[in-house]
This record gives structure tokens, sequence and C-alpha cells, in this order.
């Protein structure tokens, strides 16, 4: 019968100890000899783990099979290890192919002329035994990795922004890597940290800054407000680089016994990295400050000054007879005329205007029509951009593809080129992240019922029963619904967040609306979140 074959390795220490690719694919071809099959392709694997099927060759192979290309009736495998390291997967793509009338046979445990009971036990004791074998050298791995970072060297990939890799000699002679500051970026981290801690820049104004000043990233490219995040959260910066945080399988951070700490070279001194975590929390959108809910006044943390931007807090009078707001840097410092506006009023104005405009059915229709043109935007866009970023992925395969077949021939050594691998490897993760976020966002959608009049109307009933039944609810919803709400003079401006509304929107039992204040909870919008943030304003 017609075959083809495949052979892999993960890397070329692998394939000292264990079977390289020439050798896997002679004594296959050797096998297929001795039965008469008749090999049409041979497909080799280098540098590649088969605990799942993220496989360039691996996955050329399945297409062409599955879609009739190459017309075979069997896949060969030294092992089926070879195959998979996963006992599920390895019967997933099984049984793909056997729709096709393709079969896998291993020459560890040929399974050819067996009868069906005694094939899948053998196929089955085989998976298990592979998936347990790579289980536990994942163990053993992972633990290595983790005595290597305890020592204070770093176990690859691509270092943090700001630093650069030195290659130095532990006590056995081994080159091992270490993180160490690269002055010129250390200067763009410093510089971040200045402009949050020290001058009050939001993020997006810090990236907006920098990109201004011709300072790029290291790919080149533009700051975005989540880089300059990222980098503001990042614990190495202040000399504590954590290993082992996250699962590389559910992505979901580790407990703190498995973390491991590792001391680096600091670019920015402990303090100044404390208050700038203290004020990313006081920040953050995925929390409602508890004492801005229990303040004795509605608007406080969203009511602004439009002459200076700063807050306006409680301003009282007569022993607290008479209530003002008016703009904190008045009160405190003098250095804003200040604007004193009953609170009574403000609030009365406010509740009025949100209810019977805001959250009116020609209101809540309009937010809808834009929000669809919005999706539809971002379809388009996405297609573009995913088309631009799946050939950037297939480069970068190939430059490590490349690699690869540059180490098997012995072109170079794989100590020497291991940098520029995690580079590539870095590069595709990062790629392929900016794809799933892309793919994401083809995906908002709303439910059919929040279209509807009927449904539209019911809704503002709900809001309007909540404002003025429950004082506490309020003043909740409205941090929720309302950014910010800009006063200058007697323009007074609402910039209201439509993401919250569309989510509140898609509630439809009535009796669950008020889940959506559950302080921190994972319905708040965020990097994760399918409805991204956008902003609403109107005067």
């Amino acid at each position: 019968m017609n075959v083809v074959l495949y052979a892999r390795v993960s890397t070329e220490k692998q394939a000292k100890k264990d079977l390289s690719i020439p050798e896997q694919t002679r004594q296959m071809e050797f096998y297929c000899i001795q039965k008469g099959h008749r090999v049409v392709k041979i497909y080799r694997e280098e540098g590649a783990s088969a605990r799942d099927e993220k496989r360039p060759v691996f996955q050329d192979m399945i297409y062409e099979v599955l879609l009739g290309t190459i017309k075979v009736e069997a896949i060969i495998v030294y092992s089926r290890s070879r195959f998979f390291r996963d006992a599920f997967k390895a019967k997933y793509y099984e049984k793909k192919l056997e729709k096709k009338g393709v079969k896998l046979i291993s020459l560890m445990i040929p399974t050819e002329n067996l009868n069906t009971p005694t094939e899948n036990l053998f196929k089955n004791m085989e998976d298990t035994l592979s998936q347990f074998q790579s289980d536990i050298n994942a163990l053993y791995t992972l633990a290595g990795m983790k005595a290597n970072a305890r020592k204070g060297y770093f176990n690859g990939g691509i270092p943090p922004f700001g630093y650069r890799i030195k290659r130095v000699q532990d006590e056995h002679d081994n080159l091992k890597s270490v993180l160490k500051v690269c002055s010129i970026e250390a200067n763009t981290v410093q510089l971040i940290f200045e402009l949050y801690v020290q001058k009050s820049y939001g993020a997006k104004r810090i990236a907006s800054t920098l990109n201004k000043m011709g300072i790029a990233k290291r790919n080149g490219r533009k700051w975005t407000k989540d880089n300059v995040l990222w980098i503001l959260h990042d614990t190495t910066y202040k000399g504590e680089r954590i290993f082992n945080r996250y699962s590389s399988k559910t992505k979901k951070e580790k407990p703190k016994n498995e973390l491991v700490k590792v001391k680096v070279e600091p670019i920015i001194d402990e303090d100044t990295f404390d208050q700038a975590q203290r004020i990313l929390k006081e920040n953050s959108p995925k929390t409602i400050n508890p004492a801005i809910v229990s303040s004795p006044t509605l608007l406080t943390g969203i009511l602004k000054c439009g002459l200076c931007g700063k807050s306006m807090t409680l301003e009282t009078a007569k022993g607290g007879e008479y209530r003002y707001y008016n703009c904190r840097n008045y009160l405190r410092e003098g250095s804003c005329p200040g604007q004193r506006i009953p609170v009574k009023i403000m609030d009365e104005e406010v509740l009025e205007h949100l209810t019977s405009k805001f959250f009116s059915v020609k209101r809540l229709s309009l937010i809808l029509r834009h929000w669809m043109k919005e999706v539809k935007l971002r379809e388009d866009y996405g297609k573009e951009e995913k088309i631009k970023i799946q050939s950037e992925i297939r480069k970068e395969k190939q430059k490590l593809n490349n690699i690869w077949n540059a180490i098997q021939n012995g072109v170079v050594t794989e100590e020497n080129i291991n940098p520029r691998i995690e580079q590539i490897k870095g590069n595709i993760y990062l790629l392929e992240e900016k794809l799933n976020k892309i793919r994401k966002l083809g995906k908002l959608s709303l439910p059919s019922y929040v279209f509807s009049v009927p449904f539209l109307q019911g809704f503002q009933q709900r809001i309007v029963k909540i404002f003025y039944e429950d004082t506490s609810f309020t003043k909740r919803y409205l941090k929720l619904f309302l950014d910010k709400i800009k006063v200058n003079g007697k323009n007074v401006t609402l910039i209201a967040r439509s993401d919250i509304l569309l989510r509140a929107l898609s509630i439809k039992d009535e009796g669950n609306l008020e889940k959506v204040l559950t302080a921190g909870g994972v319905w708040l919008p965020g990097q994760d979140s399918n409805l991204q943030p956008s902003g609403y304003s109107y005067p």
C-alpha cells in the first residue's frame, strides 16, 4: 500500500540520545521494503514537541492526507511518541485519519494483521506510556529549571524590555544565561515610571509621549497602553524576576508555593515601584472603590472639574447645613478657581438626565447601531490583520526550520544559536497571542432580544426603578455606567461607558441585573473581555 513516513525530534540533544531523523527514516524505509509498501512522501520535523499539534510539518502532513492531495492508506512512524505524546490528542487525530481510510502504524508495536481489540489495546498502552514518559520528563525538566532559576540563571525566552542575555560559566564550567541591564532600554523604563509616578501620566498618555519622542520598542513598533501597563506591573524592574508564574497549559497563575523569585539587577528602586503599584490599584477598572460607593455624596469619584481636570469633592457650610460639590484643587491648594455647585441640584439633574434621555429607547437604539457599525469595522480590520499575522507566523516558523536544518547538518551548534531560537519562538508566541485576540474581536455578539423595542423599554423601567428606589445601587450603577462627569460652569458633559451598558443589556432576567455589581467580578471589562471598553459622551 501507499504510505507516508513521519520522523520527528524535539532537539539536537534528544537526537544524540534517541534516534536521529535519518535513523528513524532508515528503519521505516526498511520496514516498508519488508512489507512491500510504497513510500509516497517523507515528512521530517526538527525541533518540535509532540505534546501539542503546533508543528508546521505535522499540520502539513495531516492537511495533505485528509484533503486527499496525497493518496495513501497509512502514516508510518518509528513510535507513536513521534506522532503524539498526548494520549487524547493522539486518539483524536487517529480517528480523523481513520474516517478517511488512513491507518497509523508504529514500528515499535506493529499492529498490522492484529484483530481490532488487540490492536486497540497495544495502541492505548503505547499512547499511555508515551504520555506518562512525557509528563515525567516535564516534571524533571521543570525541577531542573527551578533549580537553575534559584541560582539566578535565566531559563530562556525573550528577555524583558530593559534587559539583555549574557552568557556566563557556572561552577561546572557550563554556559548559562543571566539577565543584564541594557542601558538604552533601561532609560526608557525609568522614564515610564517617572511619568507615571511623578507626573501622574496615564498609560495611554505615556505611550503617546514615547511615540512622539521617537522612542520605539525593541521590535521598532510603537508603544501602546498595554505595553506600558505590562512594564509598570512587572516586578523584574525592582530586581525580582518571577519564574514559573503561569501554567503553560491553562495560562493561569500558579499557587505562590510554586513560584521562584530570582534576584536580578534592578532598574527601578523599590519605593518607586511600590508607589506605582498603589496608583495602579487605585486606578484599576476591575474593582469599585468601596470608599467611593459608601461616600455620602452620589457623584463622588466621577465628577470632575472642567477647569483643571481634578475630582470634585464635598464642601460644607454652616456646620453641614449646606452641601456643595467643589474642586479638590481649590479646596486643598487654591490652584484652581473652583466651582461650587449645590449637591442636591447636581444629583437630581444628573439622575433626571440619565433616566429620561440616556436610558431612553431612542438613545439605547442609537448606541446599539453605533456598536454594530464598530463590530463591522473590527471584523473587516480583523480579516486583513489575520492574513498579515498568519504570514508573519509562517515566516518566523520558516526561520526556525532553517535553523534546525543548519543544526542537523552541523553548520551551527544548538548552544551558539540558542538565544536566536528562543527569540524566534517568542516572536511566534506573541504573534499567535495577537492572532487569538483578533479572533476574539471577531466573535462580538449580543443576544437578539436586546434589539427589540419592548426589551429596551423594560430595561429603561428597571434602571429608573433602581435609581430612584435604592440609593446604594444608584451610586454603584453610576460608577459603572459613567466614566466621568465634567463640569465647566453651566456646561455638564457625561461620558458613559458603553461596554458596561452593553453587558447590562445582555442580561435578560430582571432578577440578575444587580449581579453585575459584584466588586472585582469577572464580568468587568479587561484584556480578555469580548466587549472592549469604549466611551460614549454627550452633553
